[in-house]
């Protein structure tokens, strides 16, 4: 009898062997894909970042367009506010909203210095006020 049971556990063992091999077997075949379905990810994760950056370029560009245009139209110079303020009116936004006129005109300041840079603008302080007044060079 002891030799039946051993017979037996031995069966069993080399039963659980297999399935241990075969489960491992599909762990490595597991890890793979998840390593192709990463890689596949991180491409696209470049490809959403540079499109993204493309954006923003082209709405800076955008915002550029629209100041100078706004500059050329305008018979006297024009301080960040009423450019930040002709920006609004044109993407449609409202002007009430003091917040969203903050962050234009930090937008704007950002645009014309990069244009001062590029020598395509000069901003000076205006004759009876504090506030720079830009026209383009």
């Amino acid at each position: 009898m002891t030799y039946s049971a051993s017979t037996e556990l031995t069966k069993r063992r080399a039963v659980l062997q297999r399935r241990l091999e075969r489960s491992q077997a599909v762990q490595i075949s597991l890890g793979a894909d998840i390593a192709q379905i990463d890689d596949a990810i991180r491409q696209i994760e470049e490809i959403k970042a540079k499109a993204k950056l493309e954006s923003v370029a082209q709405q800076r560009d955008k915002l550029t367009r629209t100041l100078l245009d706004a500059m050329r139209t305008s018979p006297e110079p024009m301080t960040l506010r009423a450019l930040a303020l002709v920006v609004m009116e044109q993407r449609g936004l409202g002007a009430s909203d003091a917040k969203a006129v903050s962050v234009m005109i930090e937008r704007v300041r950002v645009a014309m210095a990069r244009q001062r840079k590029k020598g395509v603008v000069r901003g000076e302080f205006g004759k009876f006020s504090k506030a720079v007044e830009w026209t383009l060079a």
